[in-house]
């Protein structure tokens, strides 16, 4: 309560200042036409177009985050990070405070030189935590600004909060077998461009995640993606996927949270008409979302690590 308290204080204080959209590859209502459907303002719950009542339901939140990767040798990396998330949203509707909970189930990459993949591997995604999320709206307008509370995302560790050093040690009691599957934090696999596994690198990371945007319509927010990230690599099975540090990148993290469950006129990903939306249902959907939403995934791009970010 008490840091709900502070984070409700803290939006107070902060609300005088515009929310910046930014650049990057997700459209705007503008960019897209009035006959695109899914960028249509008006509910369909008998509100006008401009307002809407209840936000309630089952949303998809798709992020975009972005690191570089430092190596040894040659330029930093861009690599670009897009999760998929299940939101599930209670929303009272005549308060400003919406209970969220959100658990990622799937995780891609952009691919790294000589076109290796890094693959998060789905019996990682069925392991990932849920999170209870307190989300803050300026108002219940088009426009108007969306907020929620930092969260901390923990793989393959227990008990670290958003501030204190990742343990490097595979024997640290607070490193657990998240994927269990045998080894210390959680394995991932690099790849070639083919598929062709080439090795296996064991990690822990951190990621303290905000968002930040403006609601476009009753099924459709989108904003910034504010992340700090954090990993320790705790063994690899060849020097090639030990690889070397992360550091900040000046491109665009952007976050498209738009609903799911057939609601007002959006895309219903519940496949065995069972009343809820599962991560399978989520990852098996997301294409389908994305272009009906007309979501593009961005691509890397050198300069963001080149350039100092906030430049």
């Amino acid at each position: 309560m008490t840091r709900l308290l502070f984070f409700v204080l803290s939006v107070a204080s902060m609300w005088g200042c515009s929310y910046d959209r930014g650049i990057g590859q997700f459209p705007s209502v503008a960019d897209v036409g009035s006959d695109m459907t899914a960028f249509d303002s008006s509910a369909a719950d008998g509100t006008t177009p401009n307002e809407f009542e209840s936000l309630s339901g089952t949303w998809m939140l798709l992020s975009e985050d972005r690191i570089c990767i430092l190596g040894g040798v040659g330029d930093p990396v861009d690599n670009v990070i897009w999760s998929t998330f299940l939101v599930q949203v209670n929303d009272m509707a005549q308060d400003s405070i919406l209970t969220q909970t959100m658990r990622m189930c799937g995780q891609d990459l952009s691919p790294l030189p000589f076109g290796f993949m890094t693959i998060v591997p789905e019996r990682l995604s069925n392991s990932f935590q849920e999170h209870t999320v307190a989300g803050f709206l300026a108002n219940r307008r088009v426009g108007g600004a969306y907020l929620t509370e930092p969260f901390v995302d923990l793989w393959g560790l227990s008990g670290i909060d958003d501030i204190e050093p990742l343990p490097s040690a595979p024997d640290d009691e607070r490193i657990v077998d998240q994927d269990e599957d045998g080894r210390p934090g959680v394995t991932l696999t690099v790849t070639s461009a083919v598929g062709t596994p080439i090795c296996e690198v064991e990690v822990v990371q951190r990621a303290v995640i905000q968002l930040r945007g403006e609601t476009i319509s009753s099924r459709r927010i989108e904003g910034a993606f504010e992340s700090i990230p954090s990993k320790i690599v705790l063994g690899a099975s060849s020097d090639l996927c030990n690889s070397g540090g992360i550091g900040p990148n000046a491109g665009p993290k952007r976050f498209h949270l738009v609903r799911v469950d057939g609601r007002q006129g959006s895309p219903d990903l519940d496949e065995d008409g069972d009343g809820r939306i599962d991560c399978g249902e989520i990852r098996r959907g997301r294409q389908r979302v994305q272009g009906y939403y007309r979501i593009e995934r961005d691509t890397p791009d050198l300069m963001n690590c080149l350039v100092p970010s906030g430049d």
